[in-house]
């Protein structure tokens, strides 16, 4: 780091180290906000929230709010930081990290800090690694722990939503969570297609809201919105943000539409489904479907 000459700057700038800064895998810089006895915090570097824990920081150590020029100073010092970061394995997350390996961590949301574990052998909740800060506002609600019911998904897809929309929905899903090739958007048509987004909010994100805005800063899933009230440029930036940031996206629509590159099933009508053995059910194909390539790597070569 370049030579501090202001006090005021190697003050702040010390204050600041009470934060750990790492890169995250898309190349952004990350502070972990101390909470007393709660978990840290993890929050971008350019955040508001960051900036507002600085200016504390600042009143504390300094007995003043700092000028701005201090606070981009202090910012920048740490994000210089950030990028010599030498441990590897601090990473975080939005709601699910994905492992080199394939096995990939899935943020319940819940207050324990519990997640997800998914690998080829398997399924487990566990406790989150350390290396991993999991970002999940608080004013969301938890998803229900799995349940280990050895349930088929397409077949509860199937009594839940219909037998056509099982099959597409049962690879749309496993794509989303598994990360190897995009899924591409969802669009669900038919008189069940609210009923139906619902349900699938609820199953990967707990999130009971319908926007006409869509929002590209969200954590994971993007809510759904009714395609005829999504104007024309939006609409490519949803398929750009599902394909080139793997992010699942829900729209609904009244009728289906051609020409669209996505992944279509009409609902008329939708049957209740319990979350939490869906999400079991969920687990347990997207454990088959890393296992698959593995099995088939090993079995012997025709001739």
């Amino acid at each position: 780091m370049q030579q501090i000459n202001s006090d005021p700057r190697r003050k702040l700038y010390e204050a600041a180290l009470a934060a750990p800064v790492f890169d995250s895998p898309p190349g952004e810089s990350w502070a972990l906000l101390p909470r007393g006895t709660s978990p840290s915090r993890p929050v971008p570097l350019g955040s508001k929230a960051y900036q507002s824990w600085l200016c504390a920081m600042s009143e504390e150590k300094l007995g003043l709010l700092p000028t701005p020029a201090i606070l981009n100073f202090t910012i920048k010092a740490r994000h210089r930081d950030s990028s010599n970061c030498e441990d590897e394995n601090r990473q975080v997350a939005l709601r699910m990290f994905r492992t080199e390996g394939g096995d990939i961590h899935f943020h319940l949301g819940c207050d324990s800090g519990h997640c997800l574990k998914i690998t080829n052998e398997g399924w487990e909740v566990e406790d989150t690694p350390d290396y991993l800060h999991f970002r999940y506002p608080e004013t969301r609600l938890p998803i229900p722990k799995p349940i280990n019911a050895n349930a088929s998904l397409q077949a509860l897809l199937a009594q839940s939503m219909g037998e056509d929309a099982a099959e597409p929905l049962t690879k749309w899903l496993i794509k989303t969570i598994c990360q190897v090739e995009p899924a591409g958007p969802l669009l669900i048509t038919g008189e069940g297609r609210h009923r139906a987004a619902l349900s699938l909010v609820s199953l990967l994100d707990a999130r009971h809201v319908i926007t006409n805005e869509p929002n590209f800063e969200d954590d994971w899933l993007l809510l759904y919105a009714e395609l005829s009230l999504i104007k024309g440029g939006r609409l490519d930036r949803l398929n750009f943000y599902a394909i080139h940031r793997m992010r699942p996206v829900v729209i609904t629509s009244e009728k289906a539409v051609a020409g669209l590159d996505v992944t279509q099933i009409n609902v008329s009508s939708v049957t209740q489904i319990d979350i939490a053995t869906a999400l079991g059910a969920l687990a347990s194909a997207v454990s088959a479907a890393i296992r698959a390539p593995l099995a088939a790597s090993l079995s012997p070569s025709p001739l």
